[in-house]
């Protein structure tokens, strides 16, 4: 598809297969002000030289509700997006297994590009810099976010940054590697990190000169509120031992089998939960969870539940039960708090450590039922052609 000053809608569409090798955009082209909104659509295997799957230009600011951008290849750059002088807006949106070998296997963005992201997922992305995000004079705001076994062969596994200044607020860095900056690499660049987490990635998790604060960072990094200590994710990324992905020298070994990208939430225990800063989150000024209030923080996390619990005290017990204890965000981009009905110990999974600890509850002493410090749950309420999520009390 190629649009020039045309914003059309498009919902459950998919784009597979495309080709404009010796274009841009091998699944949309947007151009000169084209602001199309696509909700539910998924891309892959298509083809060019830059936007494997799109590229936004010349003032192209399209929303994206719910897409994914998975397995582009014999990119140069952007192998999911690429955004030339372009803004566009993503909510809940999954880039996986991209390519590019160039800069930003998942997104480029260069020339002015300033998007904003929430709730987006960077997996298993590969360039020469910029695995999961490349920014050259641009400057993306990003929120609830994660970053995970990206790859670079050279800088900014996670992220690269050339003359940029993203804003990166309650991000997951994990399991992202590159000769220089794992998490990120920074160039001539001044970005804002807080409440974030960065862990586990190889060779250096941050890269240059950046502003942290708030935040949990391997081998420590100066800043008010920073932390170096395990955050406890429920599972670590795990290549097996054997590397990421598949070698095609082996082509008769499927090395990429055995790959777990792990469970970044946060077990009970983790210093990180109710360890963020609240004044960081952003406003809710797209108003994502449709309730009419855009003045609000950001209400939710990644999972799309409650932003802000308390579990007090931190690491605590997962119940609100003690109404004048504050209600601090955690770091990353998940908030630590009950997450299905028989998760008893709150960490991500319900299985048997769950059933011991029912069984204690029925065999321990009565605890009277108090609605008001009852823990939170988030019912979602369904999309109905917008994105929207209610925060309930139970």
């Amino acid at each position: 598809m190629y649009n020039s000053h045309s914003s059309p809608e498009l919902v459950n569409c998919t784009f597979s297969e495309n080709n404009a090798v010796s274009f841009r955009g091998g699944g949309i082209y947007n151009n000169y002000e084209s602001n199309p909104t696509l909700i539910n659509c998924a891309f892959s295997l298509n083809i060019s030289v830059t936007g494997g799957g799109m590229y936004n230009g010349n003032n192209s600011n399209p929303t994206l509700i719910n897409c994914t951008f998975s397995k582009h290849f014999l990119v140069s750059s952007g192998g999911g997006i690429h955004n030339s002088a372009s803004s566009p807006v993503l909510f809940n949106c999954t880039f996986i297994e991209n390519e590019a070998y160039m800069a930003g296997a998942g997104m480029c963005n260069e020339g002015n590009s300033n998007p904003t992201l929430s709730d987006c997922t960077f997996s298993g992305n590969l360039a020469d810099s910029g695995g999961g995000m490349y920014n050259d004079a641009s400057s993306p705001e990003l929120v609830n976010c994660m970053f995970r076994v990206n790859s670079a062969d050279w800088y900014g596994g996670g992220m690269y940054n050339e003359g940029s200044n993203p804003i990166v607020t309650n991000c997951t860095f994990s399991g992202n590697s590159a000769d220089w900056g794992g998490g990120m690499y920074n160039n001539s660049s001044s970005p804002t990190l807080t409440n974030c987490i960065l862990w586990a990635n190889a060779n250096d998790q941050v890269f240059g000169t950046l502003t942290i604060t708030y935040s949990c960072v391997q081998g420590g990094w100066s800043g008010t509120g920073n932390i170096d200590a395990d955050p406890l994710f429920v599972r670590d990324p795990d290549d097996g031992g054997d590397g990421w992905g598949d070698d095609p020298d082996t082509p008769g070994v499927d090395e990429g089998a055995n790959d777990d990208y792990g469970n970044l939430r946060l077990r009970a225990g983790s210093p990180c939960i109710d360890a963020g800063d609240n004044t960081a989150v952003p406003a809710d000024t797209l108003d994502l969870d449709d309730d009419g209030n855009t003045t609000e923080r950001i209400p939710f996390d990644l999972d799309g539940f409650a932003r802000f619990f308390d579990m007090d005290p931190p690491g605590g017990s997962g119940v609100d039960d003690l109404p004048d204890y504050p209600e601090i965000v955690d770091m990353g981009a998940y908030e630590s708090s009950p997450k299905a009905p028989a998760d008893f110990d709150y960490d991500g999974d319900v299985d048997t450590d769950d059933f011991d600890t029912f069984k204690a509850c029925v065999t321990g002493p009565t605890i009277p039922y108090d609605p008001e410090v009852a823990p939170r749950l988030l019912v979602d309420s369904g999309r109905s052609g917008h994105y929207r999520r209610r925060l309930r009390r139970g």
